[in-house]
């Protein structure tokens, strides 16, 4: 399982039969960035199927790459 395909808080307990994971990284990570841009007057949104695809690929594309800077070997 890669990094971006594990549960950013998953739930592991002797009490349960199962792990629940919920969201993934990618989707959480994505989640924020989205709600940061919409925060930030995001001058090319205006409600259009257009502006809201460019919006959620921006918001996936900063996932990404934040995921993808956390995978680099620390110094």
């Amino acid at each position: 399982m890669e990094n971006k395909d594990q549960p950013a808080y998953p739930i592991d307990s002797d009490d349960l039969k199962q792990v629940e994971t919920g969201l993934t990284k990618r989707e959480y990570f994505a989640g924020l960035a989205m709600q940061g841009l919409l925060a930030n007057d995001w001058s090319n949104y205006r409600n259009g199927d257009e502006d809201c695809s460019m919006l959620t690929r921006c918001a996936i594309n900063y996932a990404d790459a934040l995921l993808t800077q956390l995978n680099q070997p620390q110094p």
